[in-house]
């Protein structure tokens, strides 16, 4: 897999919110077809949530919204956290040969609850650390997947 990070602008003192324009790619090789990656044991979507993460869907499909809500659903019950995780998903074509990017909106540092200073945190992790919304009204991550990827 490579994975490439474009558009990169000053960071700010304390804060880092990544500009519009950020892109990070990943390009999708058959480095190992045999691989397949299964639920936790006992896994049942919907249940023993240990995290309430919401999804703003942008362009899926309902097949797609399904699958990516299952995976949501997986991450839901394996991440702890009080503070509600946001994410905006989109669904659209994507570059030729990319399969999608996803990534925190903003990082932070120094906050209240932060275990080391000076040290860059992406934002879900930094607001359940904090144990508040460090940005509110701001997706925790944006994620992007190719509607034409092959």
């Amino acid at each position: 897999m490579l994975v490439s990070f474009l558009g990169t602008s000053a960071i700010a003192q304390d804060d880092f919110r990544l500009p519009s324009d950020a892109v990070v790619e990943i390009y999708a090789h058959d480095f190992d077809s045999g691989t397949s990656v299964g639920t936790p044991d006992g896994f049942v979507a919907g249940n023993d949530r240990a995290s309430t993460i919401n999804v703003n869907y942008t362009g899926f499909t309902a097949p797609a919204q399904a699958a990516f809500q299952y995976a949501v659903d997986i991450w839901a019950s394996l991440i702890t956290s009080s503070v509600t995780i946001n994410v905006n998903a989109q669904f659209a074509p994507l570059a030729p040969g990319v399969l999608g990017s996803a990534g925190a909106s903003s990082i932070h540092r120094n906050f209240a609850g932060a275990p080391i200073a000076n040290t860059w945190y992406p934002q879900a992790l930094a607001n359940s650390l904090a144990g508040s919304d460090l940005d509110a009204g701001q997706a925790d991550l944006n994620a992007s997947f190719s509607s034409t990827f092959t």
